[in-house]
């Protein structure tokens, strides 16, 4: 076992970045002197629970790009479904499928996508007129042209996968072939270029109109959960200080974590992403700390001050607290800035 007093022992301390690093190591030897057998070291269900509620409780929200996505794709469906009952529409599966693919979770790509939708459906259309003319000079049935035509495309469509006109001119292709086997060639053709142009027009000004989501949105959604999130570790300092019963710190770097992850960062915003990082780590860090080696009434004053009554550092602490107090104060000074970002942002 490691003991947490050797961790400065014989070590000349030349910078405050050298006593953070220090500090980090205690913290560190600290989390591996844990018995792992202890029970009391395994979280519970209720802490589990608790790091998790928040995150999932967002996910079902009109915030959540995933919620927006799968929302607007039940209500459309829907919409689909009644038209078609009500005025018994037919082969409206392939409104269904161009729906699939034309609703897309941002507005940022849906353009681009209609576009090359579109382009797709006619130049499937086109192989296929080409290839009715010539079925009648090709020594095979229609079924076996069929079976032909779709396995080619299969294979097609797997080998330019990520080619988004080539895969949507092979599915085009598929559909109206199948299709024979239950309309004849002009029906084909006319219903697919019908709900196809229905499809996309309906999708994209339903897209833009109804719930709007872009990644430029999500980003800045995110950025002031983060915003709120380090508010929060300031309040949980500020909660452990006076004694009061704080929450778990685990639940909001776990949420901010998960929240990172969905940031499109660039050059408006990573002036911002990079403080948020900065604020989040010294608060782990002081509380932390304060996990294992406690506090002293003299720096529990002086964060108190620091995050109430914005004063400065105490410069008679003693070397370890005297970091956690130099912490707070550049991670307040930090949280001002932060604020005036999120404001102009």
């Amino acid at each position: 076992m490691i003991k947490i007093e050797e961790v400065f022992e014989g070590i000349e301390i030349k910078s405050m970045k050298m006593k953070h690093v220090l500090l980090n190591l205690e913290i560190i030897v600290n989390e591996l002197n844990k018995d792992l057998s202890d029970e009391s070291a395994i979280p519970n269900k209720k802490i589990l629970i608790q790091i998790f509620k928040p995150f999932n409780r967002s996910q079902f929200t009109f915030r959540s790009v995933k919620f927006v996505f799968a929302f607007k794709m039940a209500v459309i469906m829907l919409l689909w479904e009644v038209l078609t009952l009500l005025f018994n529409l037919p082969f409206t599966k392939w409104l269904f499928f161009v729906t699939v693919s034309m609703m897309v979770p941002y507005i940022d790509d849906m353009a681009y996508t209609a576009k090359k939708r579109i382009q797709a459906t006619f130049l499937g259309i086109f192989i296929f007129a080409i290839l009715l003319i010539a079925l009648p000079f090709i020594p095979v049935s229609k079924g076996t042209m069929i079976f032909i035509v779709v396995v080619t495309c299969l294979f097609i469509f797997v080998w330019k996968i990520k080619d988004r006109l080539i895969r949507n001119t092979a599915t085009t292709l598929m559909s109206v072939m199948t299709s024979l086997s239950y309309i004849n060639a002009p029906d084909a053709i006319t219903l697919k270029i019908l709900w196809v142009i229905v499809g996309v027009g309906a999708v994209s000004l339903f897209n833009f109109k109804f719930l709007p989501y872009s990644i430029e949105k999500e980003t800045r959604n995110n950025l002031e959960i983060c915003w709120r999130i380090n508010e929060k570790s300031i309040d949980l300092i500020r909660q452990k200080c006076l004694g009061e019963n704080a929450g778990n710190k685990t639940t909001l770097f776990v949420s901010e974590s998960i929240v990172r992850e969905n940031i499109q960062v660039n050059d408006d915003n990573r002036e911002l992403y990079n403080l948020q990082f900065m604020i989040s780590n010294l608060c782990n860090f002081i509380l932390s700390y304060l996990d294992v080696n406690g506090c002293s009434d003299e720096l529990n004053k002086n964060l108190l001050d620091i995050i109430d009554k914005d004063a400065d550092a105490d410069e008679d602490l003693d070397s370890k607290e005297s970091v956690m107090a130099w912490s707070m104060r550049y991670a307040i000074d930090m949280f001002k800035k932060e604020q005036e970002l999120i404001v102009e942002n």
